[in-house]
Formats: structure tokens, C-alpha cells, sequence
């Protein structure tokens, strides 16, 4: 259920760095659909687009020599992270900047 007044700034930002409360911290403030908006579906289309297209291109071919034990090439974690923190700092912003708002409501 949405808080009744002001959150914790710092409470709300811990929350944003644990998966599963995150999403519970956007719905406290009645954000939640923007947040899935902008940081789920965004991120994850531009990501995977780029990736896709730049970084592998192979992936769009068909390999006869599929080897479903695979394990990931050590670049894509080189990758990965970059991607990550920019995720969390997005959610970070995103969160302090709407508590803010949300709290400015009960001054």
C-alpha cells in the first residue's frame, strides 16, 4: 500500500539497491509504472538492442555448432557492469528525486 506521509530518503535509496524492493519502494510513492517504464523496459531495450547489434552481431545467425554448456565470454561481464551501475544510478536519481516531490507534499 502507498505510504499515508512523508518516506525516508535513505531508507527508499537502500530499498532501490535490493531487487524485489525496489519495486516496492516506487510503489510507496505511487510511482511504480513509470519506474517499469523507464528503467525495466528502457534500459533492457537499449541495452539488448546495442548489445545485439554492436557487440555480437553472430547472435543473429543460426550456429550449427550450438553448445548449450556454453559459458559466457569474459567481455560480456567487462559489459555488464558498466550496465549496471548505470541502472542503479538511474534508480537512484529516480527515487530521491520522487520522494522529494512525495514529501513535499505533507510540508
Amino acid at each position: 500500500m502507498p505510504a499515508d506521509g512523508p518516506v525516508s530518503l535513505t531508507r527508499q535509496t537502500i530499498f532501490v539497491l535490493i531487487p524485489i524492493l525496489d519495486l516496492i519502494a516506487f510503489y510507496k510513492i505511487k510511482h511504480l509504472q513509470k519506474y517499469l517504464l523507464i528503467v525495466y523496459l528502457g534500459m533492457a531495450g537499449i541495452v539488448g538492442t546495442v548489445y545485439s547489434v554492436v557487440v555480437s552481431p553472430e547472435s543473429w545467425t543460426f550456429s550449427e555448432n550450438y553448445d548449450p554448456n556454453y559459458m559466457l565470454d569474459p567481455m560480456d561481464w567487462v559489459l555488464q557492469i558498466p550496465i549496471m551501475a548505470a541502472t542503479y544510478a538511474i534508480s537512484i536519481y529516480l527515487i530521491r528525486k520522487w520522494s522529494t516531490k512525495w514529501n513535499k507534499q505533507f510540508n
